[in-house]
């Protein structure tokens, strides 16, 4: 293994789960990122006919009144249902507020893409100062703004951080309640974005507290075990008294498994084995196991917003419960 201050090969664990643009692209505005990003297409509201038929026979179409189809017009495909006030904000404007922040370099931009054949389309924008654990874990900080054409939010922020020795994805753990709805003035947008940002360096910095906390625990005889017990706790048994943990314990192996290739990550780059460890063995596992095998939209949907994110959330209080009390 080879290894930099802030890069490290390991040859068994996934890329970002985001597909980056040409970095010889120089990306100065939230344009620019749809442009090379490919979200470049646009979006429109359609009406929608149903068939009038009566009793089996043939009918007229009838326009249904009140709703609209999302259509992504260069592909054809709907991509929800709206109400007729709802207002499509497209892909080259729906980030415009971001610029502000690229900017004031605030934020610089990391990669742009879409979700679900583009029901929701993302950007992330990353905080340039790195967080670092110990002397020299390194770890990105990320701000994730998603946006949807299918009515079922306005963009939300979400906080990540990737850290460079193992390539892990921690999402969720680091809460933020904003919104930044499609409706209100630009001035507005630009206002909550910079909050986010701000929002985010808090918690963040919060984060770094519990993770320097983590990282001074060495690890004792039956801590380990004891946590992914917690992690992933066995079934309530059944009326007979029986507990089918089989699945149970096999995930528990596999997340042993990452916890290893963690203990011999920090070995590789004379890091302390310590309860950060333990948890990047879950984190590990979360990312590139747990997730490994769906496709990459989906694997990128559960590791930024979905079940991935909520297991990451809910191993790492538990690691601050079960380590720190």
């Amino acid at each position: 293994m080879t290894t930099t201050q802030h890069e490290a090969t390991v040859p068994y664990y996934m890329a970002d789960p985001w597909k980056k643009p040409d970095r010889s692209i120089i990306v100065t505005s939230s344009k620019n990122a749809v442009d090379v990003s490919g979200l470049n297409w646009t979006v429109e509201k359609r009406d929608i006919w149903a068939d009038a038929a009566i009793d089996g026979f043939p009918g007229t179409k009838r326009k249904i009144k009140g709703f609209k189809a999302n259509v992504r017009t260069d592909t054809g495909e709907t991509l929800g249902i709206v109400t007729d006030q709802y207002k499509v904000v497209q892909n080259a404007d729906g980030f415009k507020f971001i610029d502000s922040l690229l900017d004031s370099g605030e934020v610089e931009f990391e990669a742009a893409g879409s979700i679900r054949g583009g029901r929701r389309v993302w950007m992330l924008a990353r905080i340039p100062a790195d967080m670092v654990v110990g002397r020299d874990d390194v770890l990105n900080q990320f701000v994730f703004f998603l946006n949807s054409h299918d009515g079922s939010s306005g963009v939300i922020p979400r906080l990540l951080n990737r850290r460079i020795f193992c390539n892990n994805m921690i999402s969720g753990i680091i809460r933020t309640s904003v919104m930044i709805r499609h409706t209100g003035n630009v001035d507005e947008k630009i206002r909550l974005a910079r909050e986010t940002v701000q929002i985010a360096k808090g918690r963040f910095a919060e984060f770094h507290d519990y993770a320097e906390t983590l990282n001074r625990i060495q690890l004792r005889e039956g801590m380990i075990s004891s946590y992914f017990e917690k992690v992933v706790p066995d079934p309530e048994p059944d009326e007979d008294g029986n507990v089918d943990n089989e699945s149970q314990v096999r995930t528990r192996g596999r997340i042993a498994e990452y916890f290893e290739r963690e203990v011999q990550i920090a070995h590789d780059n004379n890091l302390p084995v310590t309860a950060w460890t333990a948890f990047n063995g879950v984190a590990a596992y979360n990312t590139h196991g747990k997730q490994g095998r769906s496709d990459p939209d989906r694997r990128f949907t559960s590791t930024v917003i979905g079940e991935g994110s909520r297991f990451s959330q809910r191993a790492f209080d538990i690691a601050v419960e079960h380590f720190i009390g």
